[in-house]
């Protein structure tokens, strides 16, 4: 199974963002291959924190609107990986293997490990430096 990644959804619900019509196009097989993907909380929550926002979405969609969105994407019929105490104790451990991932990297690490948790060892992003070197996970970029 791949989890699929914020900036993924972000460029394909942003019709100005780069990469759009690839992530919109990839975006739309993913939901239609139902058992090969999935989503966690903190990516569809990170969604909408970035298209909700000022200084990174121009323009910003309404919060009302984001909602939908993401209230849409929890009921499409992928996987939603709920990440549990195993998850943290894993992003511990990440923590320590990755020291200089530090800051807003860090929530990162927590999306390999509520992977590897729930046996997900691919994710699509764009940021395939965030991912690598994690044991048991690789990162491929869809967009490319």
């Amino acid at each position: 199974m791949t989890l699929i990644d914020t900036n993924i959804l972000v460029y394909a619900w942003l019709t100005n963002a780069p990469g759009h019509e690839r992530a919109r196009s990839f975006l739309s097989d993913a939901f239609n291959r139902r058992g090969e993907f999935c989503l966690a909380p903190q990516v569809l929550w990170e969604f909408f924190s970035v298209v909700t926002h000022p200084k990174k979405t121009n323009p910003p969609i309404a919060a009302s609107v984001a909602a939908e969105i993401v209230e849409s994407m929890m009921h499409c019929g992928l996987s939603i990986l709920i990440p549990s105490l195993k998850a943290n104790a894993i992003t511990a451990e990440l923590l320590k293997n990755f020291p200089q991932r530090r800051g807003g990297l860090i929530f990162d690490l927590y999306l390999a490990a509520t992977a590897l948790e729930h046996g997900v060892n691919q994710i699509c992003t764009a940021d395939l430096k965030h991912f690598e070197n994690i044991q048991g996970l690789s990162a491929v970029n869809p967009l490319q």
